[in-house]
This record gives C-alpha cells, sequence and structure tokens, in this order.
C-alpha cells in the first residue's frame, strides 16, 4: 500500500504517443498529459491504459506541470499499440464500500470483483468465467445465487469442479476474499467445499475450505492435477462445529511461499485457521476459483454470493 497521497484527477483522457510503449516501459509519452497536475515525490495518481481492453492500471509517480511524459509504477508486463487511450477517473474502489466486503487495508486496490446475481446466477454465462472440469456437476441457480451442485456419484479420487475467473495480474502479497452460503451438508463423505487457486499450465491447484471427512473442519489441500489427490499440505483446521451460514474465506497471500487462510462466521472477525503455507512451492496460481472436491457419493450444494481479490502492495 502506497504511503503517498492519492491525486484524485476525474474525467481526463488522451492517447499515447509511445509506438508501442513496451511492456515494462516506465515512462509514457502523451500530448495530452500537459493537463495533468504536477505530481511530485509524495503523491500519485491512477492511469488507466486501454479501458474496456487491457485495462492496465498504472501509477503515476512523477510528472512536471505541462509535461507531455509520465513516469509510472507498473504491474502488469503489457504492451500497448500507439493510439492506445489513457484514462483518469474516479475507480469503484474509491467510492464508499459495502460492510460487507471492504477492504482489507485502507487504500488497499480492487483488482478483482464477480458478483452472482438472478439473472447471472448460472455462470459461467458470464463472460469472464468458465467451467472448470466440471464433469458431470451442475451449477444452478438457487435463491438469486451461484450453485455449485456436485453429483451424486463421482470417482473415487480428489477431483475438482467449479467455476473459475483470470485476474489481470497476481502481486506480489494480495488477498481474496470470498462469502458463501452453504445450503446442503453431509458428513463423511470426504468433501473440501470453497475458495482455490490453480496454475493453468500445469493444472495443479490449492483447495481452502470445509472438510466434511470427519466432521465439518477447516482444510486445505493441493493436487498435482485436478483429478489426482496427493499428500494434504497441511492438517485441518482446529475449528470444528456449527457451520455458518452465511461464511466467509480469505486466501492471503503476504509474500513469497507465505500464504494465510482465513474465515469468519461475519465477514468482521476473522480466525486464521493456516498459516505460512507454502503454495509458491507447489505451483504459480493465476487462476482463482470456487468449487469442491469430492472423493465419494454426494450432493453438496455451495452458493458463493461475491468473490473479490485486492493488491496489498
Amino acid at each position: 500500500m502506497s504511503i503517498r497521497a492519492r491525486i484524485f484527477v476525474d474525467h481526463a483522457t488522451g492517447t499515447i504517443t509511445d509506438n508501442p510503449l513496451a511492456a515494462g516501459a516506465t515512462t509514457i509519452n502523451s500530448a495530452e498529459f500537459a493537463d495533468l497536475p504536477a505530481v511530485g515525490t509524495m503523491g500519485y495518481i491512477y492511469l488507466t491504459l486501454d479501458p474496456g481492453g487491457a485495462n492496465e492500471r498504472v501509477e503515476v509517480t512523477a510528472h512536471t506541470a505541462s509535461a507531455t511524459s509520465v513516469t509510472v509504477n507498473r504491474t502488469a508486463s503489457v504492451e500497448h499499440a500507439v493510439g492506445v487511450t489513457w484514462v483518469a477517473s474516479v475507480y469503484a474502489d474509491d467510492l464508499p464500500q459495502s460492510v460487507d466486503y471492504p477492504a482489507p487495508n485502507f487504500g488497499s486496490k480492487l483488482i478483482f470483483s464477480h458478483e452472482f446475481n438472478g439473472e447471472y446466477s448460472t455462470d459461467p454465462a458470464d463472460v469472464s468465467a468458465a467451467w472448470l472440469n466440471q464433469n458431470t456437476a451442475t451449477f444452478v441457480r438457487q435463491g438469486g445465487l451461484g450453485v455449485l451442485v456436485h453429483p451424486g456419484a463421482t470417482p473415487a479420487t480428489f477431483t475438482v469442479r467449479g467455476i473459475e475467473w483470470t485476474p489481470a495480474s497476481f502481486p506480489s502479497s494480495w488477498e481474496l476474499r470470498a462469502k458463501f452460503h452453504i445450503t446442503k451438508l453431509i458428513d463423511g463423505n470426504y468433501i473440501l467445499t470453497g475458495l482455490g487457486l490453480r496454475e493453468s499450465a500445469s493444472n495443479k491447484c490449492m483447495l481452502v475450505g470445509w472438510n466434511y471427512s470427519s466432521g465439518r473442519k477447516l482444510g486445505y489441500r493441493a493436487t498435482t492435477n485436478l483429478t489426482t489427490e496427493t499428500t494434504p499440505t497441511g492438517a485441518t483446521a482446529a475449528i470444528t462445529g456449527a457451520m455458518y451460514d452465511p461464511a466467509y474465506l480469505i486466501i492471503r497471500k503476504v509474500g513469497a511461499d507465505d500464504y494465510d487462510f482465513l474465515w469468519s462466521p461475519n465477514g468482521v472477525s476473522w480466525y486464521e485457521f493456516a498459516s505460512a503455507v507454502a503454495v509458491d512451492t507447489h505451483m504459480t496460481p493465476d487462476r482463482i476459483f470456487m468449487g469442491g472436491d469430492n472423493r465419494a457419493a454426494s450432493d453438496i450444494h455451495l452458493a458463493c454470493e461475491w468473490i473479490r481479490m485486492w493488491d496489498l502492495t
């Protein structure tokens, strides 16, 4: 999180003159930058490059009044063609947020957001989502939410099913948070249901959530692929007992090979059930998903109301 002061510039726009703007370039040129205010060492301005396309948000860290170039910080490695539009405006995450999903830190940048609703709860009709190895599982509308329904019979292997998204970037430090409604529970069927990460190149994944194998607990599991179980990367949590509806989960990357897993019954009081988990040793995630696995016959319903991701750097 930046300790400098945000300078708000609304409805300023222009086109870049770099031909092209190279991935990772930290100087950007545009005639319209002359209209931006000066930015010194204690301030910054957010710009979006190619809005509606790549949607790369950059942080202007230096600009001289009337100059036609800016110095920026960039978290994405994207090349932009000459003439691509830039815009400086108020973002959705600048507006007051619901108590239901406040930013983890003041000023944290929202980098991914999806909310299920009655019209589009049969995702992935939503173009930003995709099925994740659904096999014979179905995804149905229930109460205006997206609900994952596991089939009644499955192979006796760890099989992940769900809906996944591809965030624009995975910063060095981030937080992924989701609100769930668990509408049907069965004990004793070796089920893990909740929030997950996947490396698309290798198909490895990490699933974090509620474990129903021997009572209702919180746990996590890693896989070498989406159908073969490996030794769990950690023990199930000590938190047991009644489930809550709604309930919340957090996957938080603090640093390299340093992931924390938390849950909450209300979105306010959070309880850590695993810390310093070495996910990066296992995989490099580039996808997020909601869903679950089952190694025996089951019919578990998991509804996800919303899922969001913040940049904590």
